[in-house]
């Protein structure tokens, strides 16, 4: 968005035929004559000179093939609820995308079972709740009045795995679902073979179910996706119903407008529906 601005800006200054500093903080504003000048200095002009021509084209092409900052070690970067943004256009779901696979009964059992009912309902529980509060990005984004502990819905914290690990335990799936040792196994898309190790099956790598999408996945599927730093996992609650440290209408991809990749479709599957007691 800045270089949007900025660019906006700059065919501004040039149309507008500004000569000079002062004119141009008239014509622009002083927060974007002080952009034009930070440029300036990235391009070898003397400070607070505005620069010009091949200057500022070389400038620009610094700044656009610079460095680009990663995100925390646990999930995507959408530290302090803000997402990079990867496009403002949300793709159209057909009809015949939305729920036409028919799952085997071991999936549907899966789906209908009470740990799949307590896992989501775990997840529900804690949107609020600013788990892993050691953490410096989630603290980011809990209020710092009372309740200290609490943090809206809809805004992700970067910590979806310490979420989604939350409630794969409250579904009674596992007692204590752990993260990898080291520091690069514990990012959410590297999940994978500790949902295996957990009793968890990657649909998405059988024939029948290869062209899954996190729209047709079955409701109670954890999603796992890659991209970034870190990826992302979240669990499937219902046709427009998306958790993991945040409440979502649609995937991380559409609701985020992130560039994440759909590589795993997790449930366990259940040969009957276990009795409750």
């Amino acid at each position: 968005m800045g270089l949007v601005i900025l660019f906006t800006t700059l065919i501004i200054t040039f149309s507008s035929c500004v000569e000079n500093a002062e004119e141009l903080e008239k014509a622009v504003g002083k927060d974007e004559k002080e952009k034009l000048e930070e440029i300036g200095e990235e391009a070898g002009v003397a400070e607070k000179e505005i620069p010009t021509g091949e200057r500022i084209t070389r400038a620009l092409s610094k700044l656009l093939s610079g460095p680009v900052k990663e995100d925390s070690d646990d999930c995507c970067e959408e530290k302090e609820g803000n997402a990079e943004v990867r496009s403002t256009t949300k793709p159209v779901i057909a009809e015949t995308e939305k729920d036409t696979t028919i799952f085997s009964q071991e999936i549907q059992n899966y789906t209908g079972s009470e740990e799949v009912k307590k896992m989501i309902e775990t997840l529900r529980g804690n949107l609020d709740k600013c788990i892993a509060i050691e953490d410096k990005d989630n603290q980011a984004v809990c209020k710092k009045d009372r309740p200290f502990d609490r943090k809206p819905q809809d805004l992700p914290s970067t910590v979806c795995y310490h979420y989604v690990k939350r409630g794969i335990e409250g579904g009674g799936f596992v007692k204590n679902f752990p993260f990898g040792k080291d520091k690069q196994n514990r990012r959410a898309q590297f999940s994978g073979p500790l949902l295996q190790k957990a009793g968890f099956t990657n649909i998405l790598k059988e024939e029948k179910y290869k062209t899954l999408t996190a729209y047709t996945a079955p409701i109670g599927a954890i999603l796992v996706y890659e991209g970034g730093a870190s990826g992302h996992i979240e669990v499937k609650a219902g046709e427009n119903e998306f958790l993991s440290d945040f409440v979502g209408t649609e995937p991380v991809n559409d609701q985020l407008n992130l560039d994440r990749k759909l590589i795993g479709v997790y449930v366990k599957k259940m040969p009957e529906v276990r009795q409750q007691i």
